[in-house]
């Protein structure tokens, strides 16, 4: 999975299996639709790209694997159709790697961003 196919992907169960297996260990491979319905259905994995609490936890795993966070919600109005919302992951001091990007919503901004700094892509 490239970092466009990332940075393209809506929020939702797909983005959640993701998250939950490459960025927080919870699975060491990927799930079949069913699988990944019964595990949401029973409270394996978290909606992490739509529900703050969710994205909650995967900046805590990416803040105990060592990368720093940063976070941005503004509106900006009259220039800008709509809103900003941007997270960023960030390694080491300021001249190390970074991840950010700008999504609809908060949650989906953390999730896209953790996802391309794990796959280093």
């Amino acid at each position: 999975m490239g970092r466009d196919e990332i940075l393209n992907m809506p929020a939702g169960r797909e983005m959640d299996a993701l998250i939950a297996e490459k960025v927080m260990g919870l699975w060491t491979g990927p799930l079949t639709p069913l699988e990944t319905e019964v595990a949401l259905a029973h409270g394996m994995i978290f909606s992490y790209s739509w529900d703050i609490a969710g994205a909650w936890q995967v900046v805590e795993k990416m803040v105990t694997n060592g990368w720093r966070f940063y976070c941005a919600s503004m509106d900006i109005g009259t220039f800008v159709d709509a809103p900003i919302r941007a997270a960023e992951f960030q390694k080491g001091d300021v001249t190390g790697p970074y991840v950010k990007n700008k999504s609809e919503t908060i949650p989906l901004a953390i999730c896209k961003s953790a996802l391309i700094a794990v796959l280093d892509i």
